[in-house]
Protein backbone atom coordinates (compact mmCIF):
# COMPACT_ATOMS: atom_id res chain seq x y z
CA UNK A 1 0.00 0.00 0.00
CA UNK A 2 2.83 2.42 0.89
CA UNK A 3 4.57 1.76 -2.45
CA UNK A 4 1.34 2.46 -4.28
CA UNK A 5 0.82 5.74 -2.42
CA UNK A 6 4.43 6.79 -3.08
CA UNK A 7 4.09 5.94 -6.79
CA UNK A 8 0.88 7.96 -6.98
CA UNK A 9 2.53 10.96 -5.29
CA UNK A 10 5.48 10.84 -7.68
CA UNK A 11 3.11 10.81 -10.62
CA UNK A 12 0.91 13.70 -9.49
CA UNK A 13 3.56 15.97 -7.93
CA UNK A 14 4.54 17.53 -11.29
CA UNK A 15 0.91 18.55 -11.75
CA UNK A 16 1.08 20.59 -8.57
CA UNK A 17 4.40 22.27 -9.43
CA UNK A 18 3.69 23.21 -13.04
CA UNK A 19 3.52 26.94 -12.47
CA UNK A 20 6.82 28.52 -11.52
CA UNK A 21 6.72 29.71 -7.92
CA UNK A 22 8.50 33.08 -8.00
CA UNK A 23 9.45 34.95 -4.85
CA UNK A 24 11.12 38.34 -4.70
CA UNK A 25 13.31 39.12 -1.72
CA UNK A 26 15.57 42.15 -1.73
CA UNK A 27 15.79 45.35 -3.78
CA UNK A 28 19.32 46.46 -4.71
CA UNK A 29 20.01 49.87 -6.17
CA UNK A 30 23.23 50.23 -8.12
CA UNK A 31 23.72 53.79 -6.88
CA UNK A 32 23.82 55.11 -3.31
CA UNK A 33 20.46 56.19 -1.85
CA UNK A 34 21.18 59.95 -2.13
CA UNK A 35 21.91 59.55 -5.86
CA UNK A 36 18.70 57.57 -6.42
CA UNK A 37 16.67 60.18 -4.51
CA UNK A 38 18.17 62.95 -6.70
CA UNK A 39 17.20 61.11 -9.87
CA UNK A 40 13.68 60.07 -8.94
CA UNK A 41 10.80 62.54 -8.99
CA UNK A 42 8.46 60.45 -6.86
CA UNK A 43 9.63 57.57 -4.67
CA UNK A 44 6.04 56.30 -4.35
CA UNK A 45 5.94 55.94 -8.16
CA UNK A 46 9.26 54.07 -8.01
CA UNK A 47 7.78 51.72 -5.39
CA UNK A 48 4.67 51.17 -7.50
CA UNK A 49 6.84 50.39 -10.54
CA UNK A 50 8.82 47.80 -8.59
CA UNK A 51 5.64 46.16 -7.25
CA UNK A 52 4.13 46.10 -10.74
CA UNK A 53 7.37 44.61 -12.12
CA UNK A 54 7.22 41.83 -9.56
CA UNK A 55 3.56 41.09 -10.32
CA UNK A 56 4.06 41.08 -14.10
CA UNK A 57 7.12 38.83 -13.95
CA UNK A 58 5.49 36.48 -11.45
CA UNK A 59 2.42 36.19 -13.69
CA UNK A 60 4.47 35.68 -16.86
CA UNK A 61 6.56 32.93 -15.26
CA UNK A 62 3.51 30.99 -14.04
CA UNK A 63 3.09 29.59 -17.53
CA UNK A 64 6.49 27.86 -17.47
CA UNK A 65 7.73 24.76 -15.72
CA UNK A 66 11.16 25.63 -14.35
CA UNK A 67 13.80 23.94 -12.26
CA UNK A 68 14.69 25.62 -8.96
CA UNK A 69 16.86 28.65 -9.60
CA UNK A 70 17.63 32.09 -8.28
CA UNK A 71 19.12 35.34 -9.41
CA UNK A 72 18.16 38.85 -10.30
CA UNK A 73 15.72 40.79 -12.40
CA UNK A 74 17.65 43.93 -13.31
CA UNK A 75 15.60 46.95 -14.35
CA UNK A 76 16.68 50.27 -15.83
CA UNK A 77 14.67 53.44 -16.32
CA UNK A 78 16.08 56.46 -18.14
CA UNK A 79 15.16 60.12 -17.91
CA UNK A 80 13.74 59.88 -21.46
CA UNK A 81 11.21 57.29 -20.22
CA UNK A 82 12.81 54.29 -21.88
CA UNK A 83 13.09 51.08 -19.89
CA UNK A 84 15.19 47.97 -20.16
CA UNK A 85 15.47 44.68 -18.30
CA UNK A 86 17.91 41.81 -17.91
CA UNK A 87 17.90 38.50 -16.08
CA UNK A 88 20.97 37.27 -14.25
CA UNK A 89 20.19 33.78 -12.99
CA UNK A 90 22.40 31.22 -11.24
CA UNK A 91 20.84 28.58 -13.51
CA UNK A 92 19.88 30.39 -16.73
CA UNK A 93 16.34 30.00 -18.04
CA UNK A 94 15.62 28.59 -21.48
CA UNK A 95 15.93 31.41 -24.05
CA UNK A 96 12.15 31.38 -24.65
CA UNK A 97 11.44 32.06 -20.97
CA UNK A 98 14.11 34.74 -20.66
CA UNK A 99 12.86 36.54 -23.76
CA UNK A 100 9.22 36.46 -22.59
CA UNK A 101 10.07 37.72 -19.10
CA UNK A 102 12.28 40.55 -20.36
CA UNK A 103 9.72 41.57 -22.98
CA UNK A 104 6.99 41.71 -20.30
CA UNK A 105 9.20 43.72 -17.93
CA UNK A 106 10.04 46.25 -20.64
CA UNK A 107 6.33 46.98 -21.23
CA UNK A 108 5.72 48.23 -17.69
CA UNK A 109 5.05 51.95 -17.56
CA UNK A 110 8.07 53.63 -15.96
CA UNK A 111 8.29 56.15 -13.15
CA UNK A 112 9.68 59.61 -13.90
CA UNK A 113 13.46 60.03 -13.73
CA UNK A 114 14.93 63.55 -13.55
CA UNK A 115 18.34 62.69 -14.98
CA UNK A 116 20.54 59.73 -15.77
CA UNK A 117 19.43 56.14 -15.35
CA UNK A 118 18.03 54.40 -12.30
CA UNK A 119 19.30 50.83 -12.11
CA UNK A 120 17.76 48.38 -9.67
CA UNK A 121 17.98 44.63 -9.19
CA UNK A 122 15.31 42.49 -7.58
CA UNK A 123 16.55 39.31 -5.93
CA UNK A 124 14.31 36.44 -6.97
CA UNK A 125 14.01 32.74 -6.35
CA UNK A 126 12.12 30.22 -8.43
CA UNK A 127 10.68 26.98 -7.06
CA UNK A 128 12.74 27.07 -3.88
CA UNK A 129 16.08 28.03 -5.41
CA UNK A 130 18.45 30.17 -3.36
CA UNK A 131 20.83 32.99 -4.11
CA UNK A 132 24.39 32.18 -3.03
CA UNK A 133 25.99 34.58 -0.60
CA UNK A 134 28.20 37.37 -1.96
CA UNK A 135 26.70 37.27 -5.45
CA UNK A 136 25.95 40.57 -7.13
CA UNK A 137 23.75 41.17 -10.15
CA UNK A 138 25.77 41.38 -13.35
CA UNK A 139 23.87 40.12 -16.44
CA UNK A 140 25.70 38.18 -19.13
CA UNK A 141 25.31 40.98 -21.68
CA UNK A 142 27.17 43.30 -19.31
CA UNK A 143 29.93 40.73 -18.77
CA UNK A 144 30.31 40.23 -22.51
CA UNK A 145 30.67 43.97 -23.06
CA UNK A 146 33.19 44.41 -20.23
CA UNK A 147 35.23 41.41 -21.44
CA UNK A 148 35.37 42.73 -25.01
CA UNK A 149 36.16 46.33 -24.14
CA UNK A 150 39.85 46.05 -23.32
CA UNK A 151 40.55 49.78 -23.64
CA UNK A 152 37.64 50.77 -21.41
CA UNK A 153 39.33 50.36 -18.05
CA UNK A 154 37.17 49.77 -15.00
CA UNK A 155 33.49 50.21 -15.81
CA UNK A 156 30.59 50.77 -13.43
CA UNK A 157 27.15 49.34 -14.15
CA UNK A 158 25.63 52.61 -15.36
CA UNK A 159 28.46 53.17 -17.87
CA UNK A 160 28.06 49.65 -19.24
CA UNK A 161 24.29 50.05 -19.51
CA UNK A 162 24.63 53.40 -21.30
CA UNK A 163 27.04 51.88 -23.83
CA UNK A 164 25.14 48.69 -24.61
CA UNK A 165 21.69 50.23 -24.47
CA UNK A 166 21.55 52.68 -27.35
Amino acid sequence: MMKMLLSFMLLVTPCFTWAADVEFHMIRFFDPTPVVKQRVNDTAALGAYLKKSQAVVRQKMKSYKLAPSAGFLVLAVRADGRTNAWLDMVEPFPREVETAVIKAAKKIAPFAVKSGTVLVALDMTINGGFIPENVSPYPQEWLDYADNCHACGELDAETIVSRIWL
